[in-house]
């Protein structure tokens, strides 16, 4: 009720907190917290709202839409064709206001149901967001209009946009001409945002507005009530600039920075256009690359000076009254009220992100700054008080990294000196690193910590880290786990309450899932650890934690811990990442892993046939290392072995879509039996069954090192292989057909290939060669001469 006593859009420029304004926020908390119970009461009544005679409960019924979208995405993705069929004839309804709701409705929309709301109902939406922007006598339609392609190209593919790309900017550029400000501003930022989704499709409209833009700088830059326009403008520009790239770019990207440094000498404290060029900067360094640098030392110094200011929490008696100031944030603790400065830490955020663009755009080039910077960013990753800061940190920490790596290639640097540089740069940050994941309560944060981890390991490569060093992270990546199944055990209790109740459950469901993503990216983090150090890393992934370091009864080793996400009980993803774990293990350390053979193959025996298609690939990925590496270890398992991964194999399903990539992980599985214990079974038998499950056409990676066991078996086992004649020479040259020229082999596997296919010609009978050629189909022939005339 209180909803539909207001009206629309107008009140925007309205500070004034009204009824309204509550409503809506009311409304919007109780769809979070009850939306698949709130969905069903809504619909109820929505339809009625859409199709009444009265204006305003039209009106209502699409700001309801758009206000609970957010909180009912799970109940309303369903029935969205449903919605649309009621949402889109208002872009025709008789009172503007109307037309204004559905314009917010469908933007709301785009965002909270992407990308299937692209993906899905783009024919829909684009063409009566294109129509209700011939409103020109209602400007705030026209707006809104524009606002909603904001949105809808947010989270839209190129090739969804692409179709709608001259209806849409032939419309948008004669908005742009109208001369009406409050439809400029939004029609400059939906051409900001479809060059950003469209990408290369929007080089041929480039000659269109970026003239017209370069006017706004120049034209409208001493009246004030055009700052935004003019802000929005370099917006536009520099994303047009990133769009279609340098070659297009470069002959107005000189005029326009220059506008940028003059605009920015002159402007004032609180000048809107402040943010909008200095993220511009940024994207137009993306676009120029190294020709930038001229213009690196003029952008640096204020970002240096927003990411080093300081901002430290206020803390006063919660007892004592204060004004609360603008721009600040204030909590109670206790008997304390903790005031933070969101704003200045959002500006220091922004800045950290800024410097990031400069620093992985330019590499080497950027490495004279790396040294401050580091001081700056660095101790940032512990940055408690404010996510944007120690996310934006933490970010920035491999990009230095490699700058310093790409500056010693280039320059030609003394053997050594880059690798002690880095080497010390990298000391610094993982200090601080460790610290920041060992303490960090935001599963979202610690998820990115330990990728920047993984990167930060692939700049500094082998022995990236110190026996000390893998200890601690050994101690962190403990504690991570620990803190999981903590997590997990007050939810199971949680479950137990009589309360307990959907909702909650859905909140527990997205817990879930971020437990998943952090124990994923720590097996990442493990199996690069073994790749970079080997064996030397088993014994400290095995040991139990000292007394001072656990105060647990019983404490368990990390090795211990991965063993325990193996078990059944355990869900699919948790046993996928401990099997990953697994494999890097016996992978990497080779020979002395081997006997912790007998602690992890039965679960990968059982996990063979599992029935989650990434459970089931590192299982079969794991029989094949360990027939390679396990040597005696492995003989006692290799029947059963064998047998699981021919079954699996031989499933009438085993090439659908789902399950390609196990199926050729294990067909490469039962290469590596074939390879590393060709004594311990029949070959006779066992070659032609491996022969006959290819080719191999999906895994690229696999495909690669199957192939390659091809050509070794033929040049090995030619007497296995031909024993009964050259029935099993069409086979391979069909297999080799159908590799050839493809991204499935590599050029040592397509040279070897060809000189296997010469030796054939000059000394297998001409008669079976030509029989066995005639049955590859033509086009798959011409694959074959190809090669052979290319390969001299």
């Amino acid at each position: 009720a209180v909803v539909s006593t207001q009206s629309t859009g107008e009140e925007d420029d309205d500070d004034d907190v009204t009824d309204y304004v509550i409503a809506e926020e009311g409304m919007d908390r109780i769809a979070l917290a009850l939306g698949t119970t709130l969905s069903p009461i809504l619909f109820q009544m929505i339809p009625t709202l859409l199709s009444s005679q009265e204006w305003k409960q039209r009106y209502v019924g699409l700001m309801t839409l758009s206000i609970v979208g957010e909180g009912c995405v799970k109940s309303l993705t369903p029935f969205l064709p449903q919605v649309l069929g009621l949402v889109i004839p208002l872009f025709r309804d008789a009172h503007p206001r109307v037309r204004w709701a559905a314009c917010n409705c469908v933007g709301q929309m785009s965002t909270d149901f992407s990308p299937k709301f692209q993906e899905d109902f783009h024919a829909l939406v684009l063409p009566a967001l294109v129509a209700v922007m011939d409103d020109n006598e209602n400007p705030r339609v026209q707006s809104h209009a524009s606002s909603a392609v904001i949105n809808f190209c947010e989270e839209c593919d190129a090739e969804i946009l692409s179709p709608y790309l001259d209806g849409l900017l032939h419309k948008l550029i004669l908005l742009l001409q109208s001369g009406k400000r409050i439809v400029q501003e939004q029609v400059v930022t939906a051409i900001a945002a479809i060059a950003d989704c469209a990408e290369a499709h929007f080089s041929k409209y480039y000659d269109s507005f970026i003239p017209y833009l370069k006017s706004i700088l120049i034209n409208a830059k001493d009246l004030k009530e055009y700052r935004m326009l003019r802000g929005k403008s370099v917006e536009c520009i520099s994303l047009i600039g990133v769009a279609v790239g340098k070659a297009r770019f470069m002959p107005d990207a000189q005029e326009v920075m220059m506008h940028m440094m003059h605009t920015q000498s002159t402007l004032e404290a609180d000048d809107p256009q402040l943010p909008f060029i200095l993220q511009s900067w940024a994207r137009i360094c993306r676009s120029l690359g190294t020709d930038f640098l001229p213009y690196l030392s003029y952008v640096m110094p204020p970002l240096i000076a927003a990411a080093s200011v300081k901002a430290d929490p206020e803390v006063t008696s919660a007892d004592i009254e204060t004004e609360e100031q603008e721009g600040w944030d204030y909590v109670l603790l206790g008997e304390k009220k903790v005031g933070i400065h969101t704003a200045i830490l959002e500006e220091k955020a922004d800045a950290i992100n800024m410097i990031y663009c400069y620093c992985d755009e330019l590499k080497g080039s950027f490495f004279p700054y790396v040294e401050e910077i580091s001081k700056i960013v660095v101790p940032l990753v512990k940055f408690f008080f404010h996510e944007s800061v120690r996310t934006a940190a933490v970010s920035l920490l491999s990009p230095l990294l490699r700058s310093v790596q790409d500056y010693f290639a280039t320059a030609g640097a003394a053997t050594g000196a880059d690798k002690v540089y880095i080497r010390n740069l990298w000391n610094y940050m993982f200090t601080n690193l460790n610290e920041a994941i060992m303490k960090e309560g935001d599963f979202d944060i610690m998820y990115e910590q330990l990728q920047v981890f993984v990167e930060c390991l692939e700049v500094v490569g082998d022995n990236a880290l110190t026996e000390e060093q893998l200890n601690q992270i050994t101690l962190t990546f403990r504690e991570i786990i620990m803190t999981v199944n903590e997590k997990r055990a007050d939810r199971t209790d949680r479950r137990k309450d009589p309360d307990f109740d959907t909702e909650e459950q859905e909140e527990q469901e997205i817990e879930e899932d971020k437990d998943g993503d952090v124990l994923a990216q720590l097996a990442e983090s493990l199996g690069h650890i073994f790749k970079y150090h080997k064996a030397s890393y088993l014994p400290i992934f095995c040991k139990k934690p000292s007394a001072e370091d656990d105060e647990g009864e019983n404490p368990l080793s990390l090795m211990e811990h991965i063993l325990n996400l193996l078990q059944p009980t355990q869900c699919s993803r948790d046993r996928q990442s401990a099997l990953c774990v697994v494999d890097d293990l016996i992978e990497f350390c080779g020979s002395t892993a081997t006997p912790l053979i007998p602690q992890v193959i039965q679960p990968i025996i059982q996990y063979i046939s599992d029935p989650d298609p990434s459970t089931r690939q590192s299982a079969v990925y794991g029989a094949g290392i360990c027939a390679q590496h396990g040597g005696d270890q492995f003989l006692p398992h290799l029947p059963i072995v064998l047998q699981r991964l021919s079954a699996m194999i031989n499933d009438p399903e085993s090439r659908s879509k789902e399950w390609a990539v196990a199926t050729e992980n294990a067909i490469s599985a039962v290469g590596k039996i074939i390879e590393f214990h060709s004594n311990s079974i029949n070959l006779g038998q066992i070659l032609p069954m491996w022969l006959a499950w290819l080719p191999v056409t999906v895994d690229e990676v696999e495909s690669k090192v199957t192939y390659s066991q091809l050509c070794k078996f033929i040049e090995l086992y030619s007497a296995h292989l031909f024993s009964g004649g050259f029935q099993l020479l069409p086979s391979i040259i069909k297999i080799f057909a159908a590799a050839l020229g493809t991204e499935l082999i590599n050029p040592a596997i397509t040279s070897r290939m060809v000189g296997i296919l010469r030796q054939m010609q000059s000394q297998l009978p001409s008669e079976a060669l030509q029989s066995a050629w005639s049955g590859v189909n033509p086009e798959h022939q011409v694959r074959l001469q190809t090669a052979l005339q290319t390969q001299q």
